[in-house]
């Protein structure tokens, strides 16, 4: 596996963000800066790289704020890292008009806002040297999604947008590589409120993500899945009619509400 000097990964608080800076620092990363909300976790979460000997920064900020968001561009732009790794997200489960807007425009904003801003310095930076960028999308950006409408449309935007900037740059020194989840055994499902009847349990392992997420620049596919049944269900995404899938991927995801207020 490429090995990385220097590398930025943003949602690192815990999860999947977590799990690449273990991933990267077993192989030889020896420069870090994780970005995420929880200061905290991030704090123990350095301290441990730093005991294997991995120089750690943290910025702690949300990035749907403006200011944390511009630092993180700034220091992207000013001193670009040999790969970035643009992880943080989130999400809500239920039905649309029952969930507040607020949470619902901040995923939003993190999901896509954010995601493109860093994305956007990242490319202006390494326009004349070499750059890795790492879009972290989901499987549930292959289907309309039906109780998770918002979140799966922002990882469609990911996977649609991380597609057309990998075209872009071939030819370029920049090279992009879009990874997406499935179930994943992180705090994700709980923060969303999604019901074990929606995410089977455990679910996949973090760190195996990231180690997906990696080896896709050792090959030529732009867009990976992992695990073998979510690429699948990803092949089968373009073939099924949308309607069928919308209806499928509906009777799935509501098995996990009560009735309609």
């Amino acid at each position: 596996m490429k090995q990385y000097d220097a590398v930025y990964v943003t949602g690192a608080s815990s999860g999947i963000g977590a799990a690449f800076a273990r991933v990267l620092a077993g192989r030889g990363t020896r420069r870090m800066l994780l970005a995420g909300r929880d200061a905290g976790r991030l704090q123990a979460l350095a301290g441990e790289l730093q005991g294997r000997g991995v120089q750690v920064e943290t910025l702690a900020g949300d990035l749907t704020h403006g200011d944390a968001l511009a630092a993180l561009v700034e220091r992207v732009r000013s001193a670009p890292p040999d790969l970035l790794v643009n992880n943080a997200g989130a999400g809500l489960y239920g039905r649309f008009a029952a969930l507040p807007l607020a949470p619902q425009l901040e995923s939003i904003d993190l999901n896509v806002r954010a995601l493109v801003a860093l994305s956007h310095g990242y490319a202006v930076a390494t326009k004349r040297r070499p750059g890795a960028l790492l879009l972290v999308a989901s499987t549930a950006g292959f289907f309309p999604l039906p109780y998770e409408a918002v979140y799966a449309a922002t990882k469609s935007f990911v996977i649609q947008f991380g597609e057309a900037l990998a075209e872009e740059s071939r030819g370029t020194p920049l090279v992009v590589r879009t990874v997406c989840p499935g179930f994943t055994a992180t705090e994700f499902a709980a923060r969303a409120g999604l019901p074990q009847a929606v995410t089977p349990r455990p679910g996949a392992a973090a760190a195996a993500v990231a180690e997906t997420g990696l080896r896709a620049f050792e090959g030529s596919r732009v867009t990976v899945a992992h695990g073998a049944v979510m690429a699948l269900a990803g092949g089968l995404a373009g073939l099924v009619p949308r309607a069928v899938a919308r209806r499928a991927a509906g009777w799935w995801m509501r098995r996990g509400l009560g009735p309609p207020d």
